[in-house]
């Protein structure tokens, strides 16, 4: 029941900050309420078992790639364009809205994962169905399976697959990345006179 509601209110969120930046005049305002919306659908994934794309999603979306959008804005000078009329109590009733579903859904991730807020006694009871950790002789640690393996941390698996089965590739990227930084860098200089 409480998963169902939260999972409204970040879906009300996400497209109620896509809305809002939609009808925004203000450039920088509407870029604004794109990370609401980048937020939302980050912790939407977060609560899909997804946290990998959650991740991605706000470090790289809400992160990234906004401060790229809020530069190129500033840049521009689009945030002083005349005739911008600002509605300012709806403004704040949305953002006010939307920082209390942000903080609630916070309080809601750290309640579920934060073993201390549960009830004392089922901190000691090991639970059965999930593998078990242990550790060996030579100092390694060593999982037993539980019963469902078909379900691993989809970010172990992402790392392990990345610089594992996929290195040589991962490098390759990362040389051209490097390559276009230093082009970017040698367009952007201008000769000094």
């Amino acid at each position: 029941m409480f998963i169902t509601i939260l999972f409204y209110l970040l879906a009300a969120a996400a497209v109620g900050g896509a809305i809002m930046m939609i009808l925004q005049k203000n450039p920088l305002i509407s870029a604004l309420y794109l990370v609401v919306t980048f937020c939302s659908i980050g912790f939407i994934y977060f609560m899909l078992n997804a946290e990998l794309i959650g991740i991605f999603q706000i470090i790289v979306y809400a992160g990234a790639i906004m401060v790229l959008i809020v530069f190129v804005i500033m840049l521009l000078n689009l945030s002083h364009m005349p005739g911008i009329s600002f509605r300012i109590i709806f403004t704040k009733l949305i953002g006010f809205l939307l920082a209390v579903v942000l903080i609630w859904s916070i309080i809601a991730v750290i309640g579920s994962a934060v073993p201390s807020l549960k009830s004392k006694s089922d901190i000691f009871q090991v639970d059965e169905s999930q593998p078990q950790v242990s550790l060996t002789d030579r100092g390694e640690f060593e999982a037993s399976p539980g019963p469902e393996t078909a379900h691993e941390n989809n970010i172990k698996k992402f790392g392990w697959d990345l610089f594992t089965k996929w290195v040589y590739p991962f490098e390759i990227l990362s040389i051209i990345l490097l390559v276009g930084v230093i082009g970017a860098i040698f367009f952007s200089r201008r000769e000094v006179q």
